[in-house]
């Protein structure tokens, strides 16, 4: 597993691309409450970026910057988990997400 410096100097770079180049970009697989707090400065600033959470970082590490980054918007997508569904279901009984919001943000198979 990449280390969280190094995950974050890579997610810095890409984001300065997109500054200096505004072409939409996705990124992928954040795993860190750091890495969603990149992508949330990126996007006040109104620069074309767009979030993918790991599925299983939020499943894992539950972080309640995954679910803020969430309901604001900062995340666009939750990447497929075998353990997600599950988990999402319980975060709508414990309304952390909206029932919308699961549909919305992952693709189940």
């Amino acid at each position: 597993m990449e280390s969280v410096l190094k995950r974050l100097r890579i997610l810095e770079e890409g984001i300065s691309e997109v500054r200096k180049n505004p072409i939409p970009t996705w990124f992928h697989n954040l795993e860190t409450p750091e890495e969603v707090s990149l992508i949330r400065q990126a996007k006040r600033e109104h620069h074309p970026v767009f979030a993918e959470l790991s599925g299983d970082a939020l499943v894992e590490l539950n972080h309640e910057a995954f679910w803020k980054g969430i309901a604001e918007g900062t995340i666009d997508r939750i990447s497929y988990s075998p353990r997600l569904e599950s988990f999402l279901q319980k975060a709508v009984e414990d309304s952390r997400i909206s029932p919308e919001n699961v549909q919305k943000l992952t693709v189940f198979s």
